[in-house]
């Protein structure tokens, strides 16, 4: 209990019978003693207060946790708030075809492209600005023609000079250029090779530049989409029995008699669009996905061959009349009647959203009825 010195408690000293002159240093030294106490007893009083309230503000109450240990202090050292920051910047780790592995912890956003498959997908999740650079003769989509021109060919020094962030190649240019891909390393750039061997490989690698460029939504979507409308084409043949789809073979490079193999983009569209490839035992060669076939092998399946397919592009530049003219391949089925079909290799052998253009194409050709 604390003592607080009234008026009254006062009076009633210096009214006391007792007290006198002889007293006055008896009621001064009462006096300060009281007066000693009751500051004494306020200041303990507003010390509890302020160990309960104010104190807790600063050391020890909700309002301290608001910047060292409560919720709202999580927001800048450990809660939600702040694992969403370091989760927007969180590093992923790309391996390139050559096993190549970098670190990803923000966009690239100076890119040069040296294959027309990437920069065909760069744009198709939404890139444009980003795209510094392409490769000669792009002409897909229209926005790509408009973009500066590099070459594996070229020194050095102009892609230093365009000062991109990511040049993108393939396990081609770097086998046949490494001295470049070096020098380019070196100044600080950094280089990835990518090139799918098949669909799967395919879809992680739109994921992939999707990392790479801050538009890995877009690149799920396109994942997505892709699977879905390659799905519905499958299921337009799914009635059609084993004994009553066609038989193809498909020409992949004819000067030299070459073939798709297995796991290719372009036998996948073929098998998606319900066809059947007669030529399902060519291996293939130098680590591409296509192989020699030979005109002997051909001919062999030559009864066998209801659609005589060939894409046509920088790797075969072919024609029903070329095919037609081959020597021995009268013989043939396919050749026979007329069922000689030209494909633009774009659609069939780029590892792209195009690939569905193939699909349907193709399923066309042998389908009428069902595309």
């Amino acid at each position: 209990m604390h003592c607080k010195l009234t008026k009254t408690k006062l009076t009633n000293i210096i009214e006391h019978p007792f007290f006198g002159s002889s007293c006055l240093v008896v009621f001064l030294l009462l006096f300060f003693y009281y007066a000693q106490n009751e500051c004494y007893a306020r200041n303990n009083t507003l010390q509890r207060v302020t160990d309960s309230n104010n104190f807790q503000k600063t050391t020890g109450s909700n309002n301290f946790q608001k910047t060292t240990g409560s919720n709202d202090f999580q927001k800048t050292t450990g809660s939600n708030d702040f694992q969403r920051v370091t989760d927007s910047i969180d590093v992923q780790i790309v391996t390139d075809s050559n096993g190549r592995k970098i670190s990803v912890d923000q966009p690239f956003e100076r890119i040069i492209s040296l294959y027309g498959a990437h920069t065909e997908n760069l744009f198709f999740i939404g890139l444009d600005r980003e795209i510094i650079g392409v490769s000669r003769r792009e002409s897909w989509p229209e926005a790509a023609k408009e973009k500066p021109w590099f070459s594996y060919h070229d020194g050095p020094e102009k892609f230093i000079g365009a000062a991109p962030d990511l040049v993108l190649i393939r396990p081609m240019i770097e086998r046949g250029y490494p001295a470049l891909i070096k020098r380019l390393e070196k100044s600080g750039i950094t280089v990835l090779s990518l090139q799918p061997a098949n669909v799967d490989e395919m879809y992680d690698y739109w994921l992939t530049l999707g990392v790479l460029t801050g538009k890995e939504r877009e690149a799920r979507a396109m994942v997505s989409a892709f699977q879905n409308k390659a799905a519905y084409y499958q299921s337009l043949t799914a009635s059609i029995g084993k004994e009553q789809r066609k038989k193809v073979y498909f020409e992949a490079i004819h000067s030299k008699m070459k073939t798709f193999t297995p796991g290719s983009m372009a036998l996948f569209a073929l098998k998606t669009a319900g066809g059947i490839n007669v030529a399902a035992d060519a291996k293939a060669s130098r680590g591409t996905n296509i192989g020699n076939y030979g005109k002997e092998r051909i001919l062999s399946h030559a009864s066998e061959i209801d659609v005589f397919l060939a894409q046509r592009g920088v790797m075969n530049y072919t024609s029903v009349e070329i095919i037609k003219g081959e020597s021995g391949f009268g013989i043939i089925k396919a050749v026979k009647n007329n069922q000689i079909y030209i494909i633009d290799e774009m659609t069939v052998s780029r590892p792209c959203f195009r690939l569905l253009q193939g699909i349907e194409r193709i399923g066309k050709i042998l389908y009428p009825e069902q595309f």
